[in-house]
């Protein structure tokens, strides 16, 4: 009898995790960076959240991949996230310029 229960409680589950509202990750859990990260960082705690979050990712990842299409595009998850942080990618093989939260100049792969 607990087998059926626990099975049904774990279709439960899936099924509410299936029903759940789903939006690209690209589209609506990241930030536009402007690429200094010092003032993006002054930028959130004006905005009363608690900071900047930095995702480092690969263009080929699976990994990151399957985050972005199983977790990252949840409304709830995208919801929760922005609502405390300012959210960028770091491109871990990346040339674009930035400056680091120190104010120092430097490159996303750097």
């Amino acid at each position: 009898m607990r087998a059926i229960i626990y099975g049904a409680l774990i279709l439960l589950s899936i099924f509410n995790v299936a029903q759940a509202e789903t939006r690209s990750a690209e589209d609506h859990f990241f930030d536009q960076k402007l690429g200094d990260f010092k003032s993006e960082l002054a930028a959130a705690k004006q905005d009363g959240k608690s900071g900047v979050l930095l995702m480092y990712e690969l263009d080929d990842c699976p990994f990151c991949d399957r985050m972005k299409k199983t977790i990252l595009n949840q409304s709830e998850v995208q919801d929760y996230f922005h609502k405390h942080f300012s959210i960028f990618f770091i491109d871990l093989k990346g040339d674009v310029a930035m400056t680091d939260f120190k104010g120092k100049q430097t490159t996303e792969k750097a």
